[in-house]
C-alpha cells in the first residue's frame, strides 16, 4: 500500500498556480458541471479557460486536471454546489413526471437538463485543442 504522496489533491498547494489560471479553470469546470455537462466537456471548458488565461498549451490539460482535483478536494462545498443543484433539478423534473429512475438515454432528456456535448465528443475536442 503506498504511503502519503505529495501529489494527492487534498494537499496540493493552490498557490502553486497563478491565481488567474486557477480561477479561470476551476470556475469554468464548475459552471459546466452546473449546466449539466459531463466531466469531459467540463474539462474541455476548463482547459479552454486556462489557455485564455495565458497558460502554456503543452501542459494545459494536465494542469487543468490537477487544478480541478485540488479544488474539488479542498473546496468541495463551493466547487460542487452547482452540480448538486443540477442533480436536484434533474431529479425533481423526472419525479414530477413519475419517471424515476430517469431514462438512461440522454437523447430523451430535455436540453436544459442534459445539454449537447461537442461535435465528435469532448475528448476529441480536447486533443485537438492541446495539439494545435
Amino acid at each position: 500500500m503506498p504511503g502519503n504522496s505529495t501529489l494527492q489533491p487534498h494537499n496540493q498547494p493552490l498557490a502553486q498556480w497563478p491565481r488567474a489560471w486557477l480561477v479561470a479553470s476551476a470556475t469554468a469546470y464548475r459552471q459546466a458541471m452546473g449546466e449539466g455537462h459531463r466531466d469531459a466537456t467540463a474539462l474541455l471548458r476548463a482547459v479552454q479557460a486556462l489557455l485564455a488565461a495565458g497558460a502554456p498549451r503543452a501542459q494545459a490539460a494536465t494542469t487543468a486536471r490537477l487544478m480541478v482535483a485540488a479544488m474539488s478536494a479542498q473546496q468541495p462545498d463551493w466547487f460542487w454546489a452547482p452540480a448538486r443543484a443540477m442533480a436536484a433539478r434533474r431529479e425533481a423534473y423526472w419525479r414530477q413526471r413519475d419517471a424515476w429512475p430517469p431514462p438512461t438515454d440522454p437523447a430523451r432528456w430535455p436540453p436544459d437538463l442534459c445539454p449537447p456535448e461537442p461535435e465528435g465528443g469532448a475528448e476529441a475536442a480536447l486533443r485537438r485543442l492541446v495539439s494545435d
